[in-house]
């Protein structure tokens, strides 16, 4: 492997930083092994079970994705503490070779190995995205399926194999079972993948395209057999209820208080008692019904008030750092280093958040320096992190959750962008950048 010194690099940076956020400050003691976990980690130990102890049950709040990996030792009937081991040691494993794909992508793409480099070092520096690592939340995972969707279509620019354009297609599917949270730009993806298929067709076999076809439907398929699960375990032909809980929770909330003047928090229980006594009775079209009726009413009627709280939730996600809780109990020493950790990851986000709105411009201001492929990919990768930065505006008091995947994509687009700035960035690697893909 010719990269191992890079490889070497990346794993020894990696190591050392998870150790400070994890141990140096104990956030591993207090998550890990004094078991305080993140409330909505009760919702993925509960779909874990559905899926391997009531034969395959679908959750009506969390995708199946996350809970197909991180519940397997369920399948064994391991105990709870064994699940949350290997959720965690499944976190690590992600987060690391997360670093390792930008890495990689980018030394596809570019013919600069420092770049590369720096970029995946940046990444594992990022404590806000460790802290992630231990706790029971499919954010890490999720980084780490859009990472590697990325590099496949970086694979595809490269070679022109249209197998990697499926599997890169595939692997986003699978991250809308995981999140459902980006379904919204899959005509889009789709669009650019047929419109890239009928320009290309000629240099495609039949073979090929067989091929490309089956990963195509089966990442479609992946998408229908969880909505069909859902329909055949509540009834309801969707992915989830978990968006429609959170517009109706949340947003409305915030709304529906600027509104009436009404206290924020007594809102936001009234509606979330009112939400749960749907949720105990089954009636999840009602769920569905009563949060697409308020958020008609607000865009009808509260345009204002909408939009300004969508742009106060988008500000406060994209400025807030991590929790990095510990106990109580622990010394003036590492209460003074938590509340750093608080601020440099609070700063982190708000960098990664910024950049993401601006960088657009140098795609467009280096567009003669990219050819048509990498400037649909940079479009693409300003795309995704700016979606999840708007989606995140129907939520609050999520500090930096909604963002945790951003930054691979931002840090891949600004690789490839400061290569454009020196030199061109080829169409097609070297022979050497092929052989260490």
């Amino acid at each position: 492997m010719r990269d191992k010194k890079e490889m070497y690099i990346i794993i020894a940076t990696s190591f050392v930083c998870y150790f400070v956020v994890s141990f140096l400050l104990p956030t591993f003691q207090y998550y890990v092994i004094d078991g305080h976990q993140n409330l909505d980690t009760n919702g993925y130990i509960e779909a874990a079970k559905e899926l391997y102890q009531q034969g395959f049950k679908a959750n009506i709040e969390r995708g199946e994705g996350y809970a197909l990996l991180f519940g397997m030792p369920y399948f064994f009937k391991a105990s709870y503490s064994t699940v949350i081991y290997w959720g965690v040691f499944l976190n690590f494993i992600a987060w690391i070779l997360t670093s390792i794909l930008i890495y990689k992508t980018l030394n596809l793409l570019i013919n600069n190995k420092r770049v590369a480099l720096l970029c995946a070092c940046a990444f594992s520096i990022l404590i806000g995205n460790i802290e992630f690592v231990n706790l029971i939340l499919s954010e890490t995972i999720y980084t780490f399926i859009l990472t590697l969707a990325v590099y496949f279509a970086a694979k595809y620019i490269v070679t022109k194999n249209i197998s990697s354009l499926g599997w890169a297609f595939f692997i986003y599917c699978y991250s809308i079972i995981t999140r459902p949270i980006l379904m919204v730009l899959l005509p889009l993806i789709i669009f650019l993948i047929l419109m890239q298929v009928i320009k290309q067709r000629k240099s495609y076999d039949l073979k090929k395209m067989r091929t490309f076809s089956l990963i195509i439907f089966s990442g479609i398929a992946l998408i229908l057999s969880q909505m069909l699960m859902m329909k055949k375990d509540y009834g309801t032909f969707t992915l989830s209820i978990d968006g429609q809980k959170t517009v109706y929770v949340y947003i409305g909330s915030y709304v529906h208080s600027m509104e009436t003047g009404t206290d924020l928090n007594l809102e936001k229980n009234r509606r979330g008692v009112e939400y749960w006594n749907y949720f105990h009775k089954g009636e999840w079209d009602s769920i569905k019904y009563r949060a697409s009726n308020d958020m008609w009413h607000n865009v009808k009627y509260n345009k204002m008030k909408l939009f300004k709280a969508l742009c106060v939730d988008i500000y406060f996600n994209s400025a807030q750092g991590g929790d990095f809780a510990i106990s109580k109990d622990s010394n003036k020493t590492l209460q003074a280093f938590k509340d750093i950790c608080i601020t440099v990851s609070g700063y982190m986000n708000l960098i990664f958040s910024s950049i993401a709105g601006v960088l657009i411009i140098p795609v467009f201001l280096l567009r003669r320096k990219l050819n048509r492929e990498l400037f649909l990919y940079c479009i693409l990768l300003w795309i995704v992190p700016v979606a999840l930065i708007l989606i995140s505006g129907v939520s609050f008091w999520q500090n930096n959750r909604f963002h945790i995947p951003i930054p691979p994509l931002i840090l891949i687009n600004m690789g490839l962008l400061i290569s454009a700035l020196t030199t061109k960035a080829t169409q097609s690697a070297s022979i050497n950048s092929l052989s260490q893909s």
